[in-house]
Parts: structure tokens; sequence; C-alpha cells
């Protein structure tokens, strides 16, 4: 009954605000305040699909719940059931919401944790399940939280482009699921969030045009089977960072 009624709920009020989140992504292309780039020939979408964004700023939760199925609209539109995205909201701050209630039958709440070791690991079951099981699509901020409010060291690409260190489990799902992993980079203008400032504060709407770079997908080949979740994730991270590199 329960699987009935979360088909329903994607037929209806996700795919209705989905269909809405289409026409406001292509008026803002046609409008010049987002450009696509793609490096695979054009972005397509697979059955047990990881998508790994980077996760800049705050705004970034909007390109998980509504930018990423309006990139991917004529898939996801057309088999709303099949290639509606799989999310990984904290579960505190969003699917524990009420007005919410419409996202959880295609989210996989994450508990935050302040040992990136520990974070998410009953959580990563439900993902490879998804993956294995149900063939669903993600999409998964991998580094558990925003770079601009990280304290730590930053990782960062040959032309200084920064991001927050990916969480090793995200190498142990890949190892379970050999997933095809589809990796995005979010450049969110000239002015990202502002620490400290509140987030509807008139600085964080300061932004030039935001670019999203569509990468290849990364395939998880056989000579990567004897590899540790470690360096599975800094094979993701690489490549996550190459693309932040292309122009």
């Amino acid at each position: 009954m329960k699987k009935i009624f979360d088909c329903m709920v994607v037929l209806t009020v996700a795919y209705t605000i989905c269909l809405v989140a289409t026409v406001l992504y292509l008026f803002l292309r046609m409008t010049g305040r987002i450009e696509i780039r793609s490096q695979g020939g054009g972005p397509r979408l697979r059955p047990g699909m990881l998508i790994l964004p980077n996760h800049p700023d705050v705004w970034d939760c909007m390109a998980e719940v509504f930018l990423v199925p309006a990139v991917f609209w004529p898939q996801v539109l057309l088999n709303p059931i099949k290639f509606m995205p799989w999310f990984t909201p904290d579960g505190r701050n969003f699917t524990d919401k009420w007005y919410w209630a419409w996202l959880r039958p295609r989210a996989i709440p994450i508990r935050r944790f302040r040992s990136p070791g520990t974070n998410g690991r009953k959580e990563a079951k439900n993902i490879i399940g998804v993956l294995n099981e149900f063939k669903g699509v993600i999409v998964h901020f991998a580094g558990g939280g925003r770079d601009c409010t990280y304290a730590g060291e930053l990782l960062q690409s040959t032309k200084g482009k920064k991001m927050r260190p990916l969480n090793p489990i995200v190498g142990r799902i890949w190892a379970k699921t050999k997933s095809a992993i589809l990796p995005i980079w979010i450049d969110n203008g000239d002015f990202s969030q502002q620490p400290g400032k509140p987030l509807f504060s008139r600085p964080n709407f300061k932004r030039g045009k935001v670019v999203i770079t569509i990468g290849r997908p990364i395939e998880f080949s056989e000579k990567m089977g004897n590899k540790g979740a470690l360096e599975l994730t800094r094979i993701i991270s690489e490549n996550l960072l190459a693309l932040a590199d292309k122009e």
C-alpha cells in the first residue's frame, strides 16, 4: 500500500513541481542566468546512476531537489517513476518538516555528524539498496555539507577551484553498487553564499550567471575491484576537480 501511495505522490505532486521547475529552468537558460556545459555530448540518465555534484553553498540544495530533474526533464517527465531522482537531504532540515512531505517518497534522509568517518553509515545501506534493488537515480552531496562553511582544508584543482573533501563512504557505496557516477560541477556565479548572513539576505542574491558543467559518466572498471573506499573516493574527487577546470 505504501509503495502505491509513494508512486501516486511522485506522479502527482512531485511531477507537477518538476514541470514548474522545468519551465523556470528553461526561462533562466533563455535569459542567460544558467548555462549548461556538457562534456558527454548531452546529459542522459541511466537506471542505477549516482549523480555527484559539488556543494559550494546553500543554494545547491535547490539543485538537488529542483534543478537536476529540470536539467534532465525529457527523461524525468516522460518516465517519472524510473527517472525522478532520489535525494539525500539533511533529515533535520528537510524531510522531518511537514511541508517537505511530498519529498519523502524519494528521500534518503542523512543525519549529519561531526565526524566524517561516521557520517551516514546507516544511510549508506539505504543508498546501496536503492541503486542495486530499485535501480533508482540518486543525487548525493558526498562532502556532507557546504564548501563555504567548511572549517578544514579544501581540495583544490589545478586552476584553483575548491571543494570540500568527499566522505569516504561514497567510495564504499561505489564498490558495493558499481554504479555509473555522473559528476556535476556547479559554479554559483561571482558571489556565493556569505557565511553568517541570513539565507534570504541581499548578498546571497548578488550572483552572476550560474554555470553547471556535466561530466562524462565514471564507469566502475574491473581493475577497481581491489581498491579500497579511500582510493575510490580519491578517484571520484580527482574527476570532479578535473571537471571544474573544463572551460
